[in-house]
């Protein structure tokens, strides 16, 4: 029983954090494609690093692939799960931010809602936006309204002194330029209102390798509140990518000078800067460039943590195409977040950041904010970085008192919450949360005497949160959370698991005590990893390491009982390793008939008809996502009646590291690597992008492919994770 007299101070268990009203942790969703191991890892991490609630992690089954899907895919399979797991959990006016971990596509072709239908000049003939801002503008979407398309939709976007200064978000307002947004009485499908979104990080091909994505997002936590001591560069070029918007420099300058943010331009052919990217300059934290190609590693320049950088060019974001430098190469050496277009958005500044992007960022707004406020027509504009990354923001502190935190909570227990604001500010709401959920908003003092009824909630553990929202238009938030037990029911659950970090093949076993339920069902945040039989009070559950993904993940063991009634283990924490190979083997090889010891350029290709007949080549390339996906020879084949397609030889990886093999396929598919099955399915859809994760050394490594295609012989594998990925062919692949 708790103990009322024995109020002590909850100390964390987690972290004290600060973010903002569209930067909290607890405002902020997670959306992570299940099937893919790089993109379980990034969520992973992420979650950890941020301390977002693990209950906000959406799980999406299946993603159609990493390049480009229609609208209609894009409504039904990636945001009808989203909005249906907000709906479920009672968050939709909670959440203000949705970020996409890795693995999902990056555009969205929007033909389908207007297909033979005139559209404005400079959108008719590139019909593709780019997820981030299809999810920000998704109630228009929704709608199937061209409204999303416009160059002036943005109603969030503010531009400095001549409009409305910054302002934090939430997606329950309704914004408009005219006026301060409050939180009026409208429907849900009012179209100016938003979700800010952004993408965690792009691995397919010419993005970035998931090292390289938990590097920046590293970086980005570790920026928070820092203020860097950097330079904001404005690069002055001939171009016309950069003088779109060299308009905006002056005033720019002056707001960043308002706010003690050292900002300078960097002229083409002037102190040895060529206006592209800054050279040989060690204090760039932010960067506005407007060029097609360039080299950030020969210019010598380096980040400061917490940098945004980004181009206006034609296909910074489309990563399948184009000999354009990818907005991938900033963050690959240290920015926390950049933006570029997916299609041919012409030198237009209504749709990219305008330089106050870094006003906005110096007022204290999370990254996300910052970029939504500086660009009017976001629809080709793909965000990808650290949402949260706040490196001007103050923070203030948080504290929490109540009962004994190390025995069980029954009743009403009153807490009280002690906030003290940044320097200079003051508090204007208290928000207490509870296991994800926002239960109340209060005013400073009522918060200090809060009543919580633990009798409305299951038996067992709760996370339990409060944040303190600053008076200002910032509305930057501070939070705090803890883990508590409550016991008012008369159920518990138990869960016991490894007792040592565990290889990414492994199987888990799990189990523990559950008296008169009827069933155990294992939770990593609200996915549903297994069920297990209660028998005799206890249960036992058997995982692949797989469903969890690489890092340090929280378990949960949620008991279910003949009334319909619930109760929560305590989280049980461990972390999935790779497991490496422990060192190189070297591997004598014989000579083929007629080559060398090394092998020849590309694999052996065996193609089997319905007569049993054979034909055998070199196989050079293993498909690429774009027209022309397979060697002509073998489609021609498949035409003719081909049977089966057998491929066998090896593959290089210059390092060692935790690799995927992403496929794109049609028909049975088996694949082994080093004598090892890693993947083996049938019934596979070309158009839905599959993966085998292959945690690999440096060197060469035997592959087998079995394939029995459906269709027309198409068949892509893409090598990435710890490399940039790229299709196996090439110098990379040998039999």
């Amino acid at each position: 029983m708790v103990r009322p007299a024995a109020l002590v101070l909850m100390l964390l268990c987690g972290f004290a954090a600060s973010a903002h009203a569209g930067g909290g942790p607890e405002t902020t969703l997670v959306v992570v494609n299940e099937g893919s191991p790089a993109s379980l890892m990034v969520a992973n991490r992420y979650i950890k690093l941020r301390g977002i609630p693990t209950t906000h992690v959406c799980p999406i089954p299946r993603v159609p692939n990493t390049v480009v899907i229609t609208v209609d895919e894009f409504r039904e399979l990636i945001w009808a799960p989203i909005e249906a797991f907000l709906e479920q959990h009672g968050i939709e006016d909670q959440i203000d931010i949705i970020t996409y971990s890795a693995d999902f596509p990056y555009g969205v072709n929007y033909d389908p809602d207007f297909k033979g239908q005139q559209l404005p000049q400079g959108v008719q003939k590139f019909r593709t936006a780019s997820l981030t801002s299809m999810t920000y503008l998704i109630r228009l979407v929704k709608q199937k309204s061209k409204e999303y398309l416009d160059f002036n939709t943005n109603q969030y976007f503010r531009y400095g002194s001549y409009l409305l200064p910054s302002h934090g978000f939430r997606s329950r307002h309704v914004w408009s330029r005219d006026v301060t947004p409050e939180a009026p009485e409208v429907g849900e499908d009012s179209p100016d209102r938003y979700y800010l979104s952004t993408m965690l990080g792009h691995t397919g091909l010419q993005g970035n390798t998931v090292p390289e994505i938990l590097r920046y997002l590293e970086r980005g936590k570790a920026s928070d509140g820092r203020r860097p001591k950097g330079t904001v560069y404005l690069m002055e070029h001939k171009d016309i990518r950069a003088r779109t918007r060299m308009p905006f420099f002056e005033d720019t300058i002056k707001e960043l000078k308002r706010r003690k943010v050292k900002v300078a331009v960097l002229k083409q052919g002037k102190n040895k800067q060529d206006g592209r990217v800054p050279v040989a300059k060690s204090d760039v934290a932010g960067c506005v460039a407007g060029i097609a190609g360039f080299n950030w590693q020969s210019a010598g320049s380096e980040f400061c943590d917490g940098a945004i950088a980004e181009h206006l060019t034609s296909f910074g974001a489309r990563f399948d195409g184009s000999g354009q430098t990818k907005i991938s190469e900033f963050l690959r050496y240290g920015a926390v977040g950049s933006a570029g277009a997916v299609a041919e958005p012409y030198a237009l500044h209504q749709k990219f950041p305008l330089p106050f992007l870094h006003v906005h960022y110096a007022d204290g707004c999370c990254l996300a904010e910052a970029f939504y406020q500086s660009v009017s027509g976001p629809y080709q504009l793909l965000v990808i970085g650290d949402p949260l990354a706040r490196p001007y923001a103050s923070f203030g502190t948080v504290s929490m008192s109540g009962p004994d935190q190390n025995e069980a909570w029954a009743g009403t227990v009153t807490l009280t919450v002690d906030a003290k604001p940044a320097k200079g500010t003051e508090v204007g709401t208290i928000e207490i949360w509870l296991d994800g959920v926002r239960i109340a908003e209060l005013e400073p003092d009522a918060a200090k005497a809060f009543a919580l009824d633990t009798t409305r909630y299951a038996d067992g553990y709760h996370e339990i949160r409060a944040v303190a929202v600053e008076k200002s238009r910032i509305e930057t938030r501070s939070s705090f959370w803890t883990t508590v037990r409550f016991k008012n029911h008369g159920r518990s659950v138990t869960i016991e698991g490894p007792k040592k970090d565990m290889a990414f093949d492994a199987s888990l076993a799990f189990a523990g005590k559950a008296s008169k339920a009827m069933s155990v069902t294992l939770l990593h945040g609200n996915r549903l990893i297994a069920v297990a039989k209660v028998s005799t009070g206890s249960w036992k559950a058997k995982v692949d390491a797989t469903r969890f993904g690489v890092g340090e993940i929280d378990v949960r063991a949620r008991a279910t009982y003949e009334d319909g009634s619930h109760a929560f283990s305590k989280p049980f924490t461990l972390t999935v390793e790779s497991p490496f190979e422990a060192k190189k083997k070297k591997r004598r090889r014989k000579p083929k008939k007629g080559g060398s010891s090394k092998g020849k350029k590309g694999l052996h290709a065996t193609v089997i008809d319905k007569q049993g007949g054979e034909k055998t080549f070199p196989m050079e390339m293993i498909g690429r996502l774009r027209k022309g996906h397979f060697l002509k020879r073998l489609r021609d084949m498949v035409k003719k009646g081909a049977k089966e397609i057998h491929l066998d030889g090896e593959f290089e990886t210059k390092e060692k590291g935790f690799y995927q093999l992403a496929i794109n396929a049609a028909g049975r598919l088996t694949i082994t690597v080093k004598g090892k099955t890693v993947f083996d399915a049938d019934g596979l859809e070309w158009k839905r992008q599959v993966y085998a994760p292959v945690p690999l050394g440096a060197g060469w490594h035997e592959i087998k492919v079995h394939y029995v295609p459906s269709g027309n012989g198409n068949l892509s594998i893409v090598l990435g994770g710890a490399q940039v990925a790229l299709p196996l062919s090439g110098k990379g692949i040998r039999h």
